[in-house]
Formats: structure tokens, sequence, C-alpha cells
């Protein structure tokens, strides 16, 4: 196993010490845990993080069955009133 040297600011240094104390796992192992997550997905590119926003909004659309049909003609309403 090779050694690889990071630099973090001292907040970074207390969260990751809190999270590792919750945890009951050494820094190490939850640096290393979040390299192989990092690896495994899109390589840093980012578009792994905004393919997972989209999706979750895609699993919402067509949820709400009844309601008005166009806002920005019924725009005054508020929930609860009449239609």
């Amino acid at each position: 196993m090779a050694t690889v040297s990071i630099e973090l600011d001292e907040e970074q240094v207390q969260r990751l010490r809190e999270r590792a104390g919750a945890a009951r796992r050494p820094v190490q192992d939850l640096c290393r845990a979040a390299v192989q997550r990092y690896l495994e997905g899109d390589e840093g590119s980012g578009e792994a993080e905004r393919n997972a926003g989209y999706a979750a909004l895609r699993a919402l659309i067509g949820l709400v069955q009844d309601g008005p049909s166009d806002l920005s003609i019924e725009h005054d309403l508020r929930p609860g009133d009449p239609l």
C-alpha cells in the first residue's frame, strides 16, 4: 500500500475527525473510502452528480394527479383555494 499526503484546513481536519469518531473508524479508512467512491464515479467530471439530481427530479414528475393544470393562468390561487 502506498502513502499519499494531502493538505486540509483545520476545519476539514476537525470535521473528518468528528465523523471518524462517530463511525468508530480511523480517519484513514474514511479517506480511503472517499477516494474509492470518487474513483468508481465518473472520474471527477461532475456529470454523475448532475445526473443524480436530475434522476431524483424525474422520479417526481407525474406524481401530482390533481391541482391547477397551468399555474401561469391561475397564478392567484393558493393551496386550498377552490378552483
